[in-house]
């Protein structure tokens, strides 16, 4: 991509002209992992597409996640979490251990103690109005995800 001086006065009168929208649009996502967010001068960018891959199995969609989980249920900012290789049920079983800090096994079982009950009642209305979308399940035949 070839960016001409028309491109670059354009992007000079936005900060000039429109200091507070260009702010707005340039704003950081806190990942909520101090490392990652110091590297990454504040965290991920808002407007943009964040992909985070790895070989099966090597933890890419928990990771995913824990990003996803910082910005809708965290900074309150809409999120899509495309995952293919995880069936719904486990990304969402994994969105809840984490917020609640009950262990995954626990929640797999359903053997809660009155403890996890309570944390889960608690939390329940946050995750369920989070701004946050979950596509999960391998792709089909067809080309589109399946949930599983």
């Amino acid at each position: 991509m070839e960016l001409g001086g028309a491109a670059i006065a354009h992007v000079i009168a936005r900060f000039l002209d429109e200091p507070d929208a260009t702010a707005e649009r340039d704003r950081t996502i806190p990942t909520l992992l101090s490392e990652l967010d110091d590297l990454l001068p504040g965290g991920l960018r808002t407007g943009q597409t964040t992909i985070v891959a790895s070989p099966p199995g090597e933890g890419s969609s928990t990771f995913a996640l824990g990003l996803a989980r910082a910005a809708a249920l965290h900074q309150g900012i809409s999120t899509l979490v495309i995952t293919p290789d995880a069936p719904e049920s486990e990304v969402v079983m994994r969105l809840i251990s984490a917020e609640t800090h009950i262990p995954i096994q626990r929640l797999r079982s359903r053997a809660l103690d009155d403890v996890e009950t309570r944390r889960l009642r608690e939390r329940r209305s946050r995750l369920e109005s989070a701004p946050l979308s979950i596509v999960a399940g391998s792709l089909n035949r067809t080309g589109f995800f399946g949930g599983s």
